[in-house]
């Protein structure tokens, strides 16, 4: 019982994560203004902010998707098979989203005296995600060039 409370509550993590991210990502993203001659021929618009709306499309539905599944049990053996798969990229655009909100929020935080707290607050949690990030690559490559372990073979 304990392990499926645990595993709810790691969805509903995810689910959060996954929609701050979304969220900061929308607090910067802009219709695109800008057009590309695609081959010098077509006049098309500018494919980087639909690339943002598409990040936050997916961190957006999968936001929703973890929380109903930490809801319903149905679908929570699903969503951890998603979520396992997704782990390293819903970090990656976390980290990501992060620093692109922190950066665009910064020059508008208003001079009080507590706001050096969110800047200093802000930057520590940066450094953080980065931490996690870099800890995540290391392990990743450890796993992939470590031997396997040689059988234990018993003679008889």
């Amino acid at each position: 019982m304990e392990e499926r409370h645990l595993r709810e509550d790691w969805l509903a993590g995810n689910a959060v994560t996954a929609f701050v991210a979304a969220l900061l990502l929308g607090q910067v993203w802009q219709a695109p203004e800008g057009t590309t001659k695609l081959l010098f021929v077509f006049t098309v618009p500018d494919p980087s902010s639909y690339l943002i709306l598409i990040v936050m499309a997916v961190l957006f539905v999968s936001s929703l998707f973890f929380a109903i599944a930490s809801i319903v049990a149905k679908f929570q053996n699903t969503a951890s098979k998603l979520v396992n798969v997704l782990s390293v990229m819903l970090s990656k655009m976390g980290l990501l989203a992060f620093i692109i909100g922190f950066a665009s929020a910064l020059p508008g935080i208003a001079e009080h005296w507590w706001s050096i707290f969110l800047v200093i607050g802000g930057f520590l949690f940066m450094l953080f995600l980065l931490y996690r990030f870099f800890r995540g690559l290391c392990l990743l490559n450890k796993s992939q060039w470590r031997k396997p372990a040689p059988e234990n073979t018993v003679k008889e």
